[in-house]
C-alpha cells in the first residue's frame, strides 16, 4: 500500500502545458513514469537558465504530483548517496587510490550528488530568507 499512484495503471493530471492545457498522463508502468520525468527535464531545461541542478531539484518537488517517490526509487542510487554522505562526513575516499583510480562512474554519480545536495540547500536557504 501506497499513495494513491502506488500501483499502476493509474491516471493524473500532466504537468506541462499542450495548448494551455494540463492534460491527463496514464502510467501504465515504472517506465512511462522515467520517460515522463526525462519529458519535464526537457521541458524544464528549456526554460531555465540556472542550471541543471536546479531542474533536478524542481523535477523531484514535483514527482508527488504524477507519481509516488518510492515506486521510482532505486537502490544502486541510494547505496551510492549513502556512500558520498558517509565518504562526505569522514573524509573517507569511497574506493582505494587517489583521484585518477576512483572509477569513472563514481566520479560522475559524485558530481551528480553533489550537484543536488547543492540546490537543496539554495533551496532550503532561499525558503529561510522568506
Amino acid at each position: 500500500m501506497g499513495c494513491r499512484f502506488h500501483e499502476f495503471p493509474y491516471t493524473a493530471k500532466g504537468l506541462i502545458a499542450r495548448n494551455g492545457r494540463y492534460p491527463k498522463h496514464t502510467f501504465k508502468d515504472e517506465n512511462d513514469v522515467w520517460k515522463y520525468i526525462w519529458e519535464l527535464d526537457r521541458e524544464a531545461s528549456n526554460q531555465s537558465q540556472e542550471g541543471n541542478t536546479d531542474t533536478v531539484f524542481d523535477i523531484y518537488q514535483q514527482l508527488p504530483f504524477f507519481c509516488c517517490p518510492n515506486v521510482i526509487l532505486d537502490k544502486e542510487c541510494q547505496k551510492m548517496i549513502s556512500r558520498y554522505i558517509y565518504c562526505k562526513e569522514t573524509g573517507t575516499p569511497p574506493y582505494d587510490g587517489e583521484y585518477g583510480s576512483q572509477p569513472y562512474m563514481w566520479i560522475e554519480n559524485y558530481f551528480a550528488i553533489s550537484g543536488a545536495f547543492q540546490a537543496k540547500n539554495k533551496h532550503n536557504q532561499m525558503k529561510n530568507k522568506s
